[in-house]
């Protein structure tokens, strides 16, 4: 494909171009999936969290960038110089190794998961273009190892790395895996002949043994084998573990590694004996054993320099050349056959672990949600004990109603089954999917009914934990329906939990940044506090964040006093809090947008605590009522039209104004369910959802149509720089860029650069003959002015990189639309309805 493309690239231009992809794309992807899969398999901590749900996949990737090579740049002498006293002549390469920042001795402590210094990517102008490709490459691929691998192992905590000139890549990564549910036997391989021996096969050997097999072969239990003819002189060193034996002789020489290695040698070769022991013991080798029996007393000398250097010291009555012929393979083997027997019986206990914690129903339900993309509710003796996700009790509801009924179909036209637990009175998993199920999926699900409701009926987990769960998981769905405006679906499943908590007609939204105290800690102190006043759950997009809903009451005191008390407790702990207006509860998502502005300018302010104190005109009241009702209902028509129109809208309008990952966490959905949603929008539209300022003018639109009401008759037309003309918005606008007129860098002239350059600092610095980092220190430089939040107000995340929020952006690009000098560059703000070709066809 390359050498047939219309670019004609020449032989050298060809061969340049695939240098960069091995080089620079393959190579370093193909170590970086590698190198993350042996810190996952040889750090116990990232094993248990990713059992436990508190880790992932991504942060091991993240901190395997802190710690393993990257790929050096080359930058070339424009003249001559010197670079730490050596001399550098023009035109002369020199490599800069981005690996050196996480080695640096100066650095305050070692990166961590969440360390995003490692410059992997590079920076500025020439850095990586396919960063979120290779991170997506290389998380499939680890996450399809580990979850279809299930017991994978590694049989060495060292990785042997093949060096180049590029990066560092390993050479093998040997493992270990079997397949789920099967004890693997210790195999029964060819048998070998050793000059002199019986013949040894692994089954004998490991049947020979004392005690339970061995997780992994040690010292003591490999003198055991008679067929070895070892003695262990050092025996509290004999539970070393022995992986391999490299034999040291005239033709021989041990590797550049020999850690776990049992070294075979002869006292012809230990005349520098002590400097042997201390490299053998510094490279932490198991073990070393001499052949020939040498007279006991140099084998009391050597046993004491052995000692000395805590190395296992050995003697056998065979020698080199038998070794060499068979034993030293043999054990090779026996280590092997050991590890696949402990990783078996690591697997089986896994699933037995499963029956012992109370979140059992929990991690089934999410699981089976995730392989069939589909609705889940684990229930028993009239309680939900888990559902994913959260909406799914609200989804699969009638369903429930009729558990006797093993097949049926959903009021949104899903395929739905019902799987009685075992041994679990009333006890039931229900399942709904788009599609029908097909014969693996019901085998699959009767066999997780099966061994669930045997696991509830052992463990007793359904009782009080499984309650307080099933309330969480209640309360959540509750948040996430009022968030899409299914605010009477909320007050009626809430009516079941706390009576009278959701009959209100307003509500306030308070979002609590956590920051350094725990979240748990933070939210049992708000749920004492608010006892009967609120609805708090964990935020599911940010970690730190927890969200409240305040119902407002008439006659009852203002709830925003009570948390302000309670921050008062965690004030060491930088506990923070923003609020909002009332607002009624069908507009809970504007209240969460202004919430999470008000925390914003808790953290710019240096305070505790920031509520909303009076409600500003929002911008779609400033307009012109009737052209903007016009344009957005032209521009929203294929939705406004469509079966179930309102509900894309509401899942529309939180999309656009947050990342979309951030945004499927708050409205319950999967994040590829909700891209595939504002793709189809968006493409209905004529916009293009990867371009900011086609998301500001739809969700411009959107909140023109939650002001006005839509207008789908058709008899006004209007464009948008009809909308934005007006004298009420040209007001506006020199009102709300005023206090950037005064600041002597020209804050607004590097904002006006950066929104017609589509918010790339890059570029927009560029413009200015500033770099990228001043343009971006400059916008943040205008958000307290502003009190608008345009780049910084993101917790760190590497996910849906490029998109920005769109509370602070929205206005300013308007604002800057609205004021621009006739003839100069006005925000390429696009405007699908003066299309005369635009597409009106119904979504599906």
């Amino acid at each position: 494909m390359l050498l047939a493309h219309p670019a004609a690239l020449d032989d050298d231009e060809s061969f340049q171009q695939l240098l960069s992809v091995v080089l620079y794309a393959a190579a370093p992807t193909t170590a970086w999936i590698a190198f993350t899969l042996h810190t996952l398999l040889t750090t116990p901590a990232y094993a248990s969290e990713l059992v436990g749900g508190s880790g992932t996949i991504r942060q091991a990737m993240n901190e395997t960038l802190s710690g393993a090579g990257r790929c050096p740049v080359a930058h070339y002498s424009r003249g001559d110089t010197r670079l730490h006293g050596v001399p550098v002549p023009a035109g002369t390469p020199v490599l800069v190794s981005y690996a050196a920042a996480a080695q640096d001795p100066h650095r305050p402590g070692p990166g961590g998961p969440h360390d995003r210094s490692h410059l992997a990517w590079s920076a500025g102008a020439h850095s990586c273009p396919a960063r979120s490709l290779a991170m997506s490459l290389a998380e499939a691929a680890v996450e399809s190892a580990v979850d279809t691998l299930w017991d994978l192992t590694t049989l060495t905590p060292y990785i042997a790395g093949k060096y180049g000139f590029t990066n560092q890549c390993p050479v093998h990564l040997g493992v270990l895996f079997s397949s789920r549910g099967q004890e693997v036997e210790s195999p029964n391989l060819p048998q070998r002949n050793t000059q002199g021996h019986d013949k040894v096969t692994l089954s004998t050997s490991l049947r020979g043994l004392k005690g339970t097999p061995p997780h992994m072969f040690d010292i003591r239990q490999l003198e055991q084998l008679p067929e070895y003819g070892l003695k262990l002189y050092t025996d509290r060193l004999g539970d070393r573990e022995v992986h391999t034996v490299q034999l040291l002789s005239e033709s021989d020489w041990i590797g550049r590694s020999v850690e776990n290695a049992l070294i075979v040698t002869s006292s012809n070769f230990l005349d520098d004996y002590e400097r042997f022991f201390r490299t053998l013991a510094a490279g932490r080798a198991a073990g070393v054993v001499v052949t020939d029996a040498p007279v006991e007393a140099s084998m009391h000398t050597l046993h004491h320099s052995a000692l000395r250097y805590g190395l296992p010291l050995l003697t056998s009555r065979h020698g080199l050349p038998q070794w060499k012929s068979g034993l030293a393979a043999q054990v090779g083997e026996l280590s092997v056959a050991a590890a696949r027997q402990h990783s078996a019986r690591r697997g089986m206990l896994l699933d037995r672990f499963c029956a012992a914690p109370a979140d059992v129903p929990a991690r089934i339900a999410e699981l089976i949600a995730t392989e069939f993309d589909a609705d889940v509710v684990i229930s028993a003796r009239g309680q939900i004990l888990a559902c994913a996700p959260p909406a799914a009790a609200v989804t699969l509801g009638l369903v429930l109603q009729n558990p006797d009924r093993r097949q049926q179909t959903t009021p949104g036209g899903h395929f739905a089954r019902i799987e009685p637990l075992a041994a679990t009175p009333d006890g039931v998993l229900a399942v709904a999917q788009r599609d029908p199920f097909t014969p693996g999926a019901r085998d699959l699900i009767a066999h997780a009914a099966n061994a669930l409701g045997k696991t509830l009926t052992s463990s007793g987990a359904h009782h009080a934990d499984g309650e307080a769960q099933a309330l969480t998981q209640i309360r959540l769905a509750v948040f996430q329906m009022l968030m899409t405006g299914h605010t009477t679906d909320a007050q009626r499943v809430m009516a079941g939990v706390e009576a009278g908590l959701l009959d209100s007609d307003e509500a306030r939204i308070v979002i609590t940044d956590c920051a350094q105290a725990p979240r748990d800690t933070v939210l049992a102190e708000m749920e004492k506090h608010l006892d009967g006043w609120a609805l708090s759950v964990r935020c599911p997009a940010y970690p730190q964040h927890i969200i409240s809903v305040l119902p407002v009451q008439p006659g009852r005191k203002d709830s925003c006093e009570r948390v302000r008390q309670l921050l008062e407790s965690f004030q060491n702990s930088r506990v923070s809090a923003g609020g909002s207006l009332p607002h009624p509860l069908r507009d809970i998502a504007a209240a969460y947008g202004e919430a999470l502005d008000a925390l914003l300018h808790a953290a710019q302010r240096a305070e505790p605590m920031v509520v909303t104190a009076t409600r500003t005109p929002a911008l779609a009241e400033i307009l012109p009522a009737a052209p903007a009702r016009a344009w957005a209902s032209n521009l929203l028509r294929p939705i406004l039209t469509m079966q179930g129109g309102q509900e894309v809208l509401h899942s529309l309008g939180v999309a656009l104004e947050f990342k979309t990952t951030a945004a499927a966490r708050i409205i319950g959905v999967h994040r590829n369910t909700l891209h595939r949603r504002i793709s189809k929008a968006f493409a209905g539209i004529g916009c293009r959802p990867d371009r900011t300022l086609d998301r500001v003018v739809v969700s411009l639109a959107l909140q023109i149509i939650g002001a006005h009401g839509p207008d789908l008759s058709g008899q006004h037309t209007a464009t948008l720089h009809d909308v934005l003309s007006g004298q009420a918005v040209s007001a506006w606008a020199a009102k709300f860029l005023r206090p950037l007129a005064a600041d002597p860098k020209d804050l607004l002239h590097t904002l006006r650069t950066w929104v017609l350059t589509e918010f790339d600092p890059d570029a927009a610095g560029a413009q200015l003959h500033v770099s990228g980092r001043t343009v971006r220190w400059r916008v943040q430089e205008a958000e307290p002015l502003m009190e608008k939040d345009l780049i910084t107000g993101w917790p760190a995340s590497d996910e849906d990189p490029g998109e920005q929020r769109l509370s602070g952006i929205r206005p300013l690009a308007i604002a800057l639309y609205a004021t621009t000098p006739p003839g100069a560059a006005r925000p390429p703000l696009p405007d699908p309805t003066t299309r005369l070709s635009m597409a009106f066809g119904t979504l599906s």
